[in-house]
């Protein structure tokens, strides 16, 4: 295992989950009775060759940091924004806690999944070390991405052969980013300043012809559960067993 960092994003308010969130950050919300960033944190833990897991805070950042204290893990590193700067600039702001020689594994703050024993964090550090590549996406098909609402195009991809991926609205986007992911984090050299999505790297990737170049994509294996509103709590507590 060559991931050595990983980066959770736990900035935001999450608008479509309130009044949840009026009082907490979207991380935060249990399902099943543990907050949805615990269960990442707990498989990244139990990576071993991970060293840091570094968490931003931003919405109630007062309300994340002491939570995180009260896990009182050694791998984690709070990095608090003091303005609202996208997962793109959460970053950039955080640069200096990064090893921007080393592949940064990230998560989205309100991802879920099961797998086998981390099968799927595995899967992308091998897919990593056989490409050159600055972005690996994991996907799932939109039909298996629980939760998941598709939009006009079907999904955020196209995932041909090879890892390839397309953007082209002429065509049907059959795969989803399910909010995990390997970068070089080098490409925070060019970076805009200050606020702006990760998403800003993709569409700098694509081509004349909607293909991106530098990004690629990976099939990811296990189960992975989009819990965007109130009513996904429930739903998604009723599918899953830890």
């Amino acid at each position: 295992m060559t991931i050595k960092q990983a980066f959770i994003f736990a900035a935001g308010r999450g608008e479509r989950m309130r009044p949840i969130t009026d009082s907490i950050p979207k991380p935060l919300v249990k399902i099943n009775g543990k907050a949805i960033i615990d269960y990442s944190i707990e498989k990244l833990s139990a990576v071993k060759s991970i060293e840091k897991i570094i968490i931003n805070g931003f919405y109630l950042a007062d309300e994340m940091e002491k939570h995180l204290k009260n896990l009182n893990n050694p791998k984690i590193i709070f990095s608090r924004e003091v303005e609202k700067i996208e997962t793109g600039g959460a970053l950039v702001f955080a640069q200096n806690k990064i090893d921007l020689n080393a592949p940064l594994l990230t998560v989205n703050g309100d991802v879920l999944w099961l797998d086998e024993a981390n099968s799927d964090i595995d899967l992308l550090d091998k897919t990593w070390q056989k490409n050159d590549c600055e972005i690996l996406l994991g996907l799932k098909k939109t039909k298996d991405y629980f939760g998941y609402e598709s939009n006009e195009n079907g999904g955020d991809f196209k995932l041909e052969e090879n890892g390839i991926l397309s953007k082209n609205p002429q065509q049907k986007l059959t795969h989803a980013f399910v909010g995990m992911q390997i970068i070089n984090p080098k490409i925070l050299q060019k970076a805009p300043a200050k606020s702006f999505s990760m998403s800003h790297f993709y569409k700098n990737a694509l081509d004349e012809n909607g293909i991106l170049q530098g990004v690629i994509g990976l099939e990811l294996e296990g189960k992975y559960f989009h819990i965007g509103t109130p009513s996904a709590i429930k739903e998604t507590e009723k599918l899953i067993k830890f």
